[in-house]
């Protein structure tokens, strides 16, 4: 029997249709977990969520928190900041809800100009610590996500700048391999000197230009480094599938790439 250590994002089929990830779980014979993804906090988006969860039973879960409004780089005290902290203290309530142990947090969801970068970075730095003493006291972990997408802008850290940011303020971090494939990160780098401060991984595959979420084979990331550096860094996070829009993509087919995980970081 496998370990749980592969979830799936319900950004699956674009956050609308989890037959997929219902079939998975039902076929799998080893415990899959679910990272619930919203991307806004609507009411009809919670109650698809939670039917989810009553389909599929108790299993292991993170949540992913909102990118509308929630601008983590925002001023304290201004309206997107009073925004933000009330879409998080509800993705805390869903988290005990659903029994979820982990928040992944963006730290921008924004467009960054390459003149604010550093003024944005320090207000990220800022609402970081701040959210992460909140997960803090309500049990939860806060893991911050790797981003610098191109669509986002100028990169709110380089790669040394965001290993600093987790080390120095003894943070969780969860690398996103896609984002990871097209922004420039010295990807090795980022593994080994934030090694156990990993707690997971986004896992899916791109050309290198376009954050396309495709399957780990479909796309220019080298799995077989990855599966070794994991091995020897970060043996015991959590993998995430976060698949995106795949056309014809069948139940079969994403068990079978997380049947190739699990046996890749085993042997």
């Amino acid at each position: 029997m496998l370990m749980t250590r592969c979830y799936i994002s319900t950004i699956l089929n674009g956050n609308k249709n989890y037959q997929i990830i219902k079939e998975v779980c039902t076929k799998a014979d080893f415990t899959i977990g679910l990272e619930y993804f919203i991307s806004a906090m609507t009411v009809q988006k919670i109650q698809e969520l939670l039917a989810l969860h009553t389909d599929i039973g108790s299993r292991p879960s993170t949540f992913h928190s909102p990118m509308v409004d929630c601008e983590s780089t925002s001023d304290v005290n201004s309206e997107d900041y009073i925004k933000m902290l009330a879409n998080w203290q509800q993705t805390i309530d869903l988290c005990h809800q659903f029994g979820s142990t982990e928040i992944v947090f963006h730290t921008n969801n924004g467009y960054i100009k390459p003149e604010e970068r550093l003024i944005k970075q320090k207000n990220a730095i800022k609402n970081c610590i701040m959210l992460q003493q909140l997960c803090d006291k309500n049990n939860l972990k806060l893991l911050v996500e790797t981003l610098a997408l191109p669509i986002k802008g100028a990169p709110i850290f380089t790669d040394r700048e965001f290993v600093s940011f987790i080390n120095e303020n003894d943070l969780y971090a969860l690398i996103d391999i896609g984002h990871m494939n097209i922004n420039g990160y010295n990807y090795q780098y980022v593994i080994e000197k934030l090694n156990k401060r990993i707690l997971g991984y986004h896992i899916h595959n791109n050309d290198g230009i376009e954050d396309a979420h495709q399957r780990i084979n479909k796309g220019t990331f080298d799995y077989q480094t990855f599966y070794q550096l994991y091995k020897t860094y970060t043996p015991t996070a959590n993998l995430v599938i976060e698949y995106f829009n795949i056309n014809h993509f069948t139940s079969d087919e994403l068990l079978a790439d997380i049947k190739e995980l699990m046996h890749n970081i085993k042997n």
